[in-house]
């Protein structure tokens, strides 16, 4: 049997007759003893880059703080994603170091789409068609 879907940040699969359980260090953090968490860090805060090509270590450090990569994986939802774009063709699911991020380049097929990604973001990651959803801690 193969794994075909998550639920609640687990995925439960069989492997040669045994079932195995994955966690999601942040979505499936309740499950976890505490020192396998990633949590929302309360001092962290959501942003959007000021312009497309910017990076979330860029847009951090014009705030006066930096980027976490562990925290990216919490600004990695649709539902963030449309508190801080206007996400005009909805939300997608798409691979790339700078996602998440809202599509702004009007030539791009995914053009004023949100995107969204299963792959952990990386704080250095631009784009030139993309403006990043950073989450940022104090430096």
């Amino acid at each position: 049997a193969h794994a075909r879907c998550a639920h609640a940040g687990v995925v439960r699969t069989t492997i040669a007759g045994t079932t195995v359980l994955l966690v999601d260090r942040r979505a499936g953090a309740r499950w976890l003893p505490a020192a396998e968490r990633i949590e929302r860090r309360a001092d962290a805060r959501t942003i959007a880059a000021r312009a497309p090509g910017v990076s979330c270590d860029r847009a951090c450090e014009a705030e006066g703080m930096r980027c976490d990569e562990a925290q990216l994986q919490f600004a990695n939802t649709c539902a963030e994603l449309r508190s801080h774009f206007p996400c005009e063709h909805g939300c997608g699911h798409q691979l790339g170091d700078e996602i998440p991020c809202y599509v702004t380049d009007r030539a791009r097929d995914t053009s004023l789409v949100c995107l969204h990604s299963d792959v952990v973001s990386k704080c250095a990651a631009a784009f030139r068609s993309t403006t990043r959803l950073c989450v940022c801690v104090p430096a």
